[in-house]
């Protein structure tokens, strides 16, 4: 049995693998260590550290883990290959291209055909902390209110059938021209929620898509926590499928760089 560990901006995931996914945990980055994570992961299992062969870790933390935690070994694993075998494993594709919207949102195309190939094609740093910090900045609120206060507003952006009367091209006249230009000082919370998950949630769909026109490949897996949302996966699915793209969201999908992680530290 091993665990796998990743540390995102915003939050922290552990996994416990025993050929599949036993167990999860999960807690905000920022008010945890490699060593407290760990920890809470077998005390919620109800384990201790010698049950496991090694910890595999990537993410943010990697560079401050020693050799060992709890006297197991540790194995630093590559990101971008985490992310795309997290995926892979997720959506049991294979061939994607793997959308890893985290606080930050990563692109990585992945194809399994005599070997797993992996190809790094950029990404944007629009995610989730970006939702968090306009959240907290325009609203005061965290995440999670905006995302109740979403779900009963009137979205102010400015359509492009509110400018020229109907579609263009490709682009249906319901399609987003501009993000929060109907807004004013006066917008309400619930309008200005339901605008900032449009952005988030477009920006992720539109960059992605273009990102994958490189590979020829018109299947996305979106995975990490913004990607749960219904709201966003929804815009999401509305701006991809405009760039002739289809949008998976697989279950567990808020823990594939951690799976990935623990799944390539075999191979490595």
């Amino acid at each position: 049995m091993i665990a796998g560990l990743d540390w995102g901006g915003s939050f922290a995931d552990a996994v416990l693998w025993k050929e599949e996914l036993s167990a999860t945990y999960s807690v905000p980055s920022r008010q945890t260590t490699a060593e407290n994570l760990l920890a809470g992961l077998l005390s919620q299992e109800n384990l201790t550290a010698e049950k496991l062969e090694y910890v595999a870790v990537t993410g943010g933390d990697q560079n401050r883990v020693g050799k060992t935690l709890f006297g197991v070994p540790v194995r630093v694993q590559d990101e971008i290959q985490s992310i795309a075998r997290g995926a892979h494993h997720a959506s049991k594709k294979n061939e994607a291209v793997a959308v890893s919207c985290g606080t930050g949102t990563a692109i990585v195309y992945f194809l399994q055909d005599e070997g797993f190939h992996v190809l790094h094609l950029g990404g944007t740093a629009v995610g989730g902390g970006t939702l968090e910090g306009l959240a907290r900045a325009w609203l005061g609120v965290e995440v999670t209110e905006l995302e109740k206060l979403a779900q009963t507003g009137q979205a102010l952006d400015l359509t492009v059938g509110d400018i020229v009367g109907s579609g263009i091209g490709m682009v249906p006249a319901d399609a987003t021209a501009s993000h929060l230009a109907k807004a004013t000082k006066d917008a309400k919370p619930e309008d200005a929620a339901k605008s900032l998950l449009h952005l988030v949630a477009e920006t992720i769909g539109t960059v992605a898509s273009l990102a994958a026109d490189k590979t020829g490949c018109n299947e996305l897996v979106f995975t990490g926590r913004v990607a749960k949302n219904k709201a966003v996966q929804e815009r999401i699915e509305k701006t991809t499928k405009l760039y002739g793209k289809n949008a998976h969201f697989p279950e567990n999908g808020e823990y594939a760089t951690a799976i990935g992680a623990a799944i390539q530290s075999k191979t490595s």
